[in-house]
């Protein structure tokens, strides 16, 4: 039996795929990726996303939000439309939405307001979450304190197993534990196949397959056989070879439990 894949983060709207997107998700397909999410993080890739959707129900579903790099596209009537998208069937969380104390133009203070306002969204639309996360590269600003803190205090999850995603995880272990007290799996994508980063594999490790999931985060991080190019969701199999080989277990174990907990976060 062929081995069944997911990418729970692709940005297949993006210009990066606009000369070849058709072949890209081909290749994907024949790759064994059965399920992807389509991430549309600003205003002008929410319909984008969705008409990806609509054309490949069978393989694509979608998170629509706004990325802490698009904080100032919050006002009364994006935040409106967001409302008036999230009740459509292809659109199975908000997302992503976050902090980023590394590279985003906007303060502090101003990304927390943003992410408290799309977190309420969530509530009321009873929605999961897909987060980004991603603290200062210095070390002082702490996102995923802040992150974490506004969890408590913004959002009221939605039942089920897992009420969201933490992207492109990249904290410690300390923050893999309370990730998994809110009920929040994590994305696990290109840069576990790095090899400076075994910090991070003992994090994925002691989280256990249960509490991950695969991603590329296309165009960005690819693996490590594809340094310097750009990514796409037929890198989930090498992907999953090196999380498999950091668990221990069977890459065809790891898929599957990846594509279940994918799954049930939808």
């Amino acid at each position: 039996m062929e081995t069944v894949y997911s990418d729970s983060h692709a940005h297949l709207s993006d210009e990066a795929f606009s000369s070849d997107r058709e072949a890209v998700i081909s290749r994907a397909i024949s790759a064994g990726v059965e399920l992807i999410v389509e991430v549309g993080c600003e205003v002008s890739a929410w319909e984008s996303a969705l008409s990806l959707c609509r054309s490949r129900p069978e393989n694509f579903v979608c998170a629509l939000g706004l990325h802490p790099h698009n904080c100032g596209e919050l006002n009364a009537a994006n935040l409106a439309a967001l409302k008036k998208l999230l009740p459509e069937p292809q659109v199975i969380a908000v997302g992503e939405i976050g902090l980023d104390y590394a590279r985003s133009t906007f303060p502090r203070q101003k990304q927390l307001e943003v992410l408290a306002e799309l977190l309420k969204l969530a509530s009321s639309a009873g929605k999961p979450v897909i987060f980004h996360c991603r603290s200062s590269f210095d070390g002082k600003l702490n996102a995923y304190a802040d992150l974490f803190a506004s969890i408590k205090t913004c959002w009221t999850p939605p039942s089920g197993k897992f009420s969201g995603i933490l992207h492109c995880f990249s904290g410690d272990g300390a923050d893999a534990g309370s990730a998994a007290e809110a009920g929040l799996l994590l994305g696990v994508n290109g840069t576990v196949t790095y090899p400076k980063n075994d910090g991070l594999r003992e994090i994925f490790r002691r989280a256990g397959a249960g509490r991950l999931v695969l991603e590329t985060d296309c165009p960005y991080l690819p693996p490590q056989s594809a340094r310097g190019k750009r990514n796409e969701p037929s890198a989930i199999p090498e992907i999953c070879r090196a999380l498999a080989e950091t668990l221990g277990i069977a890459p065809e174990a790891a898929a599957e439990t990846s594509f279940q907990n994918l799954r049930s976060f939808c």
